[in-house]
Order: C-alpha cells, then structure tokens, then sequence
C-alpha cells in the first residue's frame, strides 16, 4: 500500500504545482493533459476502443459456432473477452457500479497495471507463435511426426486436411524420411486420427511401409511422447508436423521431451476460425508452461 499512496502524493503534488518544476512547463504539461477536455476525449476514446472489441468478439463468437456447430473447444473465449471489454466500457464510463472505483486511485492504478501486463504477455506469446507459422523444416530428415486433428466419422477435419496435405508433400520430396502419423480416437470419430492420416497417406501413394501408427495419444504432449518411443532415437533429425498456429508450441513440446533437434513443418490453415486458434494458443501455452510440458 505504501507504493500506492507515494504515486498519490505525487499525483496530488503535481495537481497543485508542489514539485518545483517550472511553472511554465507544468502549466503547459496540465494545459495539454490535466484539462477536462482531454480527460474527456481519452475516456470516450476508451470507450468505443471496448465497445468495438466487445462487439467483433460477440459477431465473431456466433460466426465459430455457425462455422464449427460448437465443435471446437475453448469457445468461452469469445463471449468472455465481450464481457471483459463490456465491462471496461462502463468503467470507463463511470457507469454504477464504478462510480466510486473510478475514485480510488490505487485500485485504478492496479486495474490499469493488470490489463497492460495481460496485454503484454498476450501479445509476446503470439508474436512467437506467429514466428512459427512459415517453418518448413529441412530437407532430408530421418522422421516426421504427422499430428493428429478431429475427424469427421472417417473423414479429416478441415485442420486435419492440411497436415496430411502438407506431410505427403514432404515425404513426396523426401523419399527415405520415415512418417509417424499420431492421433486416438475421439468423440465422433469412426477411426483413429492416426488411422485415418495412414489411408489418406497410402491414397496418395506413399509406402505402407514408410508409415508409423501411434494410435494412443489424447493431447499434443502424448502424440510427441508417444511418437518419439516408437522412433526409439531421441538423436534422429525429427520434423513435427501441424497447422501454422500450432507450430511453435509443438517444436517446444517436442524439444522438452527430448528431441532436442526437433524443427516444424507447418501445414496452412485457411480459414476464418484461425484466429481462435492463434488466441487459444495463449492459453495452451501458458498451461504447457506452468505444467512444464515446453
């Protein structure tokens, strides 16, 4: 508390010209950020910043579940950053309840201090998930560990498409790679993602014999897990591959878990519901980092 009522006494000392500094410049420097006029245009600047997030939050939450028919997970995300910006709004505002929170400058100070640090780790996490999405590996490697996705009865997922798109390009240039294609079955799936991913595969024309099931996996940490105890060599140059939003985590998965020369290969994902996606990486990889899995 004590840090809070220094910031107040300055605060209260520069209101009334007790700082020492010249009169001019802090005549001039409340001229410009002091009069009400700013106050005003700052707050009503802040409140259609939060009305215009809480409304894109709210139309783009109806636009993935008409998309995905509520299929996919960590949709809470939507209508609870609408909340979130809603009740910015009326603080900012100085709607009731928040008349008098307004008024509490270190309560004020500590809400501001909160929202930046969110804000700022939001935007670090996805600046380096954002640096994964172009990764095409490298020519040559020993094995690459194809992610599994949902699958519709026996059918791949639009996500699931890429991948298996993007690894039978790979081992279409790379002849003696080795595939390990990971994924259980699911909720609504007829088959294995690993099964799955094996028939479009051999489809295409890859060997049978180039391709490896794990088939257990329930989460990103098991299909590396799992993956890299099939290929047996924690030394083997190893490629994951997956969709662009998903790359960075899975190469720091899979580096923990040993596969210390792990490089991505990302596979495009073109569609509206990437941008869940990018946001709901920050929450999986502040989870996959407190729980120690990157």
């Amino acid at each position: 508390m004590r840090i809070f009522k220094y910031i107040k006494s300055k605060w209260q000392a520069w209101r009334c010209g007790e700082l020492g500094e010249d009169r001019g410049t802090l005549r001039e420097t409340r001229r410009v950020f002091g009069s009400g006029a700013a106050r005003r245009v700052f707050r009503r600047a802040a409140i259609v910043i939060s009305l215009v997030m809480a409304a894109f939050c709210l139309v783009y939450w109806v636009i993935c579940l008409i998309a995905a028919g509520g299929a996919i997970d960590m949709l809470w995300i939507w209508p609870t950053a609408a909340l979130f910006f809603g009740l910015c709004t009326l603080f900012a505002a100085g709607r009731r309840p928040f008349t008098r929170l307004r008024r509490v400058m270190w309560l004020r100070i500590s809400i501001a201090a909160m929202i930046a640090a969110l804000i700022c780790a939001f935007v670090v996490i996805e600046c380096f998930v954002i640096s994964g999405m172009n990764d095409t590996g490298e020519p040559g490697l020993d094995y690459i560990i194809v992610l599994g996705a949902q699958v519709r009865g026996t059918t791949p997922s639009f996500a699931l498409y890429w991948r298996i798109e993007r690894a039978y390009e790979y081992l279409s240039e790379n002849p003696d790679t080795i595939a390990v294609v990971s994924g259980g079955q699911g909720r609504g799936e007829d088959i294995s993602e690993a099964e799955c991913m094996r028939r479009e595969l051999i489809g295409r024309g890859i060997a049978e014999e180039r391709i490896f099931i794990e088939d257990q996996s329930t989460s990103t940490k098991e299909n590396i897990s799992f993956s890299l105890e099939i290929i047996g060599d924690r030394d083997a140059k190893i490629g994951v591959v997956t969709n662009n939003f998903h790359v960075w985590r899975a190469t720091r998965i899979a580096r923990r878990a040993g596969a210390e020369n792990a490089v991505g290969i990302a596979a495009p994902y073109r569609n509206l519901l990437i941008i869940h996606y990018m946001a709901r990486e920050f929450f999986s990889v502040v989870a996959n980092s407190l729980s120690g899995n990157m």
